[in-house]
């Protein structure tokens, strides 16, 4: 586990959401109906087996998911641009005080009970949520070199995003 979780989560969010999008954006072209050796020339079938670039009866559905999967990415990389702003700001503005009743923003309580509810889920079962997403990819099938690759990735997000 690293030391400072939460500053290495939101370094690592660029290249995550870049990550993302590729994945999405080759899935999106496979789910045409066209031949692997038009859309993919020269490439081995085991490689696009590897990285999940084979198509799907349901090309919608494993989209969605991945899309789903991305889009965790891009609120984690606009939650670091919203911060590195916020820091450029407070050096801006060193000598500018705010009174506290100025300061407050007002809250919607009804995001704040879903938020804490969320919270309190995931504290309590996130360990078997990690196991759970361990046997799901790792007995899936037979191991291939992308369950592997995500298995380091959700290991490296367990690391990072720890609650």
């Amino acid at each position: 586990m690293v030391h400072d979780r939460r500053r290495y989560a939101m370094c690592s969010s660029p290249f995550l959401a870049i990550y993302g999008n590729i994945l999405v954006i080759l899935n999106f072209f496979v789910g045409f109906n066209i031949s692997q050796e038009e859309l993919f020339p020269e490439i081995p079938t085991s490689v696009l087996t590897d990285f999940d670039l084979k198509p799907y009866s349901l090309p919608c559905v494993h989209l969605g998911v991945k899309i789903f999967y991305a889009f965790t990415f891009w609120l984690l990389l606009r939650q670091h641009m919203i911060k590195r702003h916020m820091e450029e700001k407070q050096e801006a503005l060193t000598e500018v005080t705010v009174d506290a009743n100025e300061r407050e923003i007002p809250h919607n309580p009804l995001l704040e009970i879903f938020g804490s509810l969320i919270k309190g889920m995931l504290v309590k079962y996130w360990i078997y949520f990690c196991a759970a997403m361990f046997f799901i990819v790792s007995f899936n099938g037979k191991v291939v070199v992308y369950k592997i690759l995500y298995i380091m990735l959700f290991l490296f997000c367990v690391a990072l995003y720890q609650v």
